[in-house]
C-alpha cells in the first residue's frame, strides 16, 4: 500500500520559522536576564529603625509603627504624647529640617502645668496622636532623627531622641543575614562588608545574633546592611573614629574575618575588623 506524505504549504513553512525565531528570542532572553541577575544582583535597601520613649515633667512622648513605604519613598509613623493628668495643658509643634542626607524632624512640645493647689483627678487621658510622613531617600546613610523638645513657660527642659532610622541599600556577597544563619560554613573566611555603623544601638526591626548581648566585651559594636545586624570585636585591629551613639547610621566599609563564640551552646558569629573605610559624606 503507496504512503501518502503531504508536503508543507508556503504559509504553513513560514508559520513554522516564525515560531522557532519566536521560541529562539524567548530562550535568548530568558538566558540573558539569567546571566545578567548573576551578574548584577539586585540592591535591596532597608530602613533601619531605633525607637525611644522620651519623659519630661510627667509627659511621656514615643514612637509607633514606623516603617517605610519605598513606593513613594516616605517614612510613615504615628506619634504619640501622654500627658500625665487632664489638668496639664500640652501643645505640640512640628518642625522639620531637611539637609542632603538627613531629615531632623523636632518635635516642640509645650508643657503648661496646673497651679499649684489645683485639685485633679490622676487619671490618665487619652493620648495625644499625630500621623507623620518624613521623606526617605534610597541612599545608604540617608538618616532621620526624630527629636522631642520639652519647653515649659518658655524655657527649656530637655531635647531627645524619639527615633532614629538609616537607609542601607546592600549587595553584599554574603550577607550578614547568611553569615548569622550558617556561621559555620563562613568561620574563618575573610569577607568585604557594606554596611552602616550601628554602635551600640543595633536596629530593632532587623534580624540579629541568637544572643544579642556582645559576644567578648561590652565594648563589642554593631554595623548592620539590608537582611541583619551583627557585633564586630571592640578588640579589632581595625576600629572605627566613630561615636558608637552619636554616629548611628553613618555608612561604613569593612574587611574583616568571620569568628564563632559559643555561648550557652549556641553559636554565635561576630566579625573582626581587619580594615575600615568610613563613607560619611
Amino acid at each position: 500500500m503507496a504512503t501518502h506524505v503531504k508536503s508543507l504549504t508556503h504559509i504553513e513553512i513560514t508559520i513554522v520559522l516564525i515560531l522557532a525565531i519566536v521560541v529562539l528570542a524567548v530562550c535568548a532572553v530568558y538566558g540573558s536576564t539569567i546571566w545578567f541577575q548573576q551578574q548584577h544582583p539586585s540592591t535591596t535597601c532597608s530602613l533601619l529603625l531605633r525607637t525611644y520613649k522620651a519623659q519630661c515633667e510627667g509627659v511621656h512622648v514615643y514612637i509607633e509603627d514606623a516603617k517605610a513605604i519605598w513606593r513613594n519613598n516616605t517614612l510613615v509613623a504615628t506619634l504619640n504624647i501622654q500627658p500625665p493628668n487632664p489638668c496639664t495643658k500640652v501643645d505640640t509643634v512640628i518642625e522639620t529640617l531637611k539637609m542632603e542626607r538627613e531629615v531632623r524632624v523636632t518635635v516642640v512640645v509645650n508643657v503648661t502645668k496646673p497651679p499649684p493647689g489645683t485639685f485633679c483627678i490622676e487619671v490618665l487621658p487619652p493620648p495625644i496622636r499625630h500621623d507623620i510622613a518624613i521623606p526617605l531617600k534610597k541612599e545608604t546613610g540617608y538618616k532621620v532623627v526624630v527629636y522631642a523638645k520639652f519647653i515649659s513657660a518658655d524655657k527649656l527642659l530637655a531635647e531627645k531622641p524619639i527615633l532614629r532610622a538609616a537607609v542601607v541599600c546592600t549587595k553584599n556577597n554574603p550577607t550578614i543575614k547568611e553569615i548569622l544563619d550558617r556561621p559555620q560554613e563562613h568561620k574563618g573566611k575573610t569577607i568585604t562588608l557594606n554596611a552602616v555603623y550601628t554602635g551600640w544601638q543595633p536596629p530593632q526591626n532587623l534580624q540579629g545574633p541568637n544572643i544579642a548581648t556582645p559576644p567578648l566585651t561590652r565594648s563589642d559594636w554593631t554595623i548592620a546592611d539590608s537582611t541583619a545586624w551583627i557585633y564586630v570585636a571592640a578588640n579589632s585591629p581595625a576600629k572605627p573614629a566613630l561615636d558608637p551613639i552619636r554616629d548611628w547610621g553613618i555608612p561604613l566599609t569593612i574587611v574583616g574575618k568571620v569568628e564563632t563564640i559559643s555561648i550557652n551552646d549556641v553559636t554565635v558569629p561576630y566579625i573582626v575588623a581587619l580594615e575600615i573605610t568610613t563613607n560619611a559624606t
